[in-house]
């Protein structure tokens, strides 16, 4: 099989070598905004910059044309420049069609993969692998901006797994911090008789965002839910009986849509990593890694300007504290040789700087992958990024049932079923 991103930039790196055969430059390719192409080449852009005088060229446009006219191959159908320079590839109709017909004779089911081609011709190896994808929040109901995660992270496991590699399927849920010290002190508050009369968990974002409200509200609500979160950390017999029956409840409500969308994964919540959090904490200070802000234990970046806060001045942890435990956990203990984490792209520096520390901690060497497979955000109809805490976010169960509906609505309308055999296997 082979690996076509690398053969685009094969392709580019040769071209640029004819045009440019003075300068180094190695070829930077990547995936195209389907509306233009399959694959993006970069370098005019770069090499006028550099070069552009030198070389006498107008413009990155002209350098991307130059490219272009060095590039003598049937892999594509089409090949544009924009004015800006960038060079976008559509791949041809007929390799696509030549690959799967020899993907269906050879039975991909049998498939010899060549690992070093999906390695890049790096030294990784891909043997035991933990995605970490998913990952809603406990309380909160999963919504609209679950689902890319869930589908994206599920997918690549497949792949790893028809692969024959070794795959965790890590479901990294929110089941600790702040916002269970708000919601414990809410139904402490407002059910004294939680113990034989807990309420109704079927609305737990509701009752998150009723507690939310006075939070942000009420001063004094706000300081007893920090001290609640600490209780829960320190093993409080009452907070722990609150919190197991939330987690319980909102795990039910996620299996439901995880069946439906044939998803499996092991639940690896914040709260298993929170005792070996002190333990991972000393071996970063042993490394001298770490430093004080004020009174709370961070991490500072080399190159991300905002550091990890790894315990909290009050003692309490959150999820940096976690998330770097969680990496050490996985590295040390699962023996894990790749972590891909698939999240939204706002949480990419936040990853990287995760990665930063875990190099310079010296956890892993050249062999091992740390990725961030990043996507962008589900917005509102005014370009905003739905919330729960506000009630108007797109509940994932209702978006799944309302697609269920239509493409049931137009099958029926489609095919014009003929008996009410046939009508009855798909009101079943």
């Amino acid at each position: 099989m082979e690996c076509l991103i690398k053969r685009v930039k094969q392709i580019f790196q040769s071209s640029i070598q004819k045009c440019f055969p003075t300068i180094n430059e190695e070829a930077v390719v990547t995936y195209a905004n389907m509306k233009f192409g399959h694959f993006q080449c970069n370098n005019a852009i770069n090499i006028y910059k550099k070069y552009g005088k030198e070389l006498n060229f107008e413009n990155a446009h002209k350098v991307s044309l130059s490219i272009i006219e060095n590039i003598n191959e049937n892999l594509f159908d089409d090949i544009n420049a924009s004015p800006q320079g960038f060079i976008t590839v559509k791949i041809s109709k007929d390799y696509i069609e030549k690959s799967l017909l020899k993907l269906y004779k050879n039975n991909k089911i049998n498939i010899n993969v060549d690992m070093d081609e999906i390695n890049d011709g790096n030294n990784a190896k891909y043997e035991n692998v933990l995605i970490d994808f998913s990952s809603p929040n406990i309380a909160k109901e999963m919504h609209v901006g679950h689902l890319r995660s869930t589908i994206i992270g599920d997918s690549i496991c497949k792949i790893f797994e028809f692969l024959k590699v070794k795959t965790h399927r890590v479901n990294h849920v929110g089941d600790w911090g702040t916002q269970f010290g708000m919601i414990i002190n809410y139904i402490i508050t407002n059910y004294p008789n939680y113990k034989e009369e807990m309420p109704e968990l079927k609305s737990l974002t509701l009752l998150y965002q009723e507690a939310k409200k006075c939070y942000d509200n009420d001063k004094d609500f706000e300081i007893k839910s920090k001290e609640y979160a600490i209780k829960l950390q320190e093993h409080d017999e009452d907070c722990r009986y609150i919190w197991t029956k939330i987690c319980e409840a909102s795990k039910k409500e996620f299996n439901n849509i995880y069946k439906i969308l044939d998803i499996k994964l092991e639940y690896y919540g914040e709260s298993f990593y929170i005792p070996k959090i002190p333990s991972t904490l000393e071996i970063l200070k042993d490394k001298n890694l770490l430093t004080n802000i004020g009174d709370a234990l961070c991490y500072k970046s080399e190159k991300y300007t905002v550091p990890l806060f790894l315990q909290k001045s009050n003692g309490g942890y959150g999820y940096d504290s976690t998330d770097i435990t969680a990496l050490y956990y996985r590295l040390k203990v699962l023996n894990v040789d790749s972590i891909i984490y698939v999240t939204d792209n706002g949480q990419l520096s936040h990853f990287e700087t995760l990665f930063e520390l875990c190099k310079q901690a010296e956890w892993v060497d050249d062999d091992v992958k740390l990725i961030h497979v990043g996507f962008g955000l589900v917005l509102n109809t005014d370009n905003k990024k739905f919330k729960t805490r506000s009630g108007t976010n797109i509940k994932l169960i209702n978006l799944i049932n309302e697609g269920t509906e239509r493409a049931k609505k137009d099958l029926m309308e489609r095919i014009k079923l003929k008996s009410d055999e046939e009508k009855s296997y798909f009101d079943g």
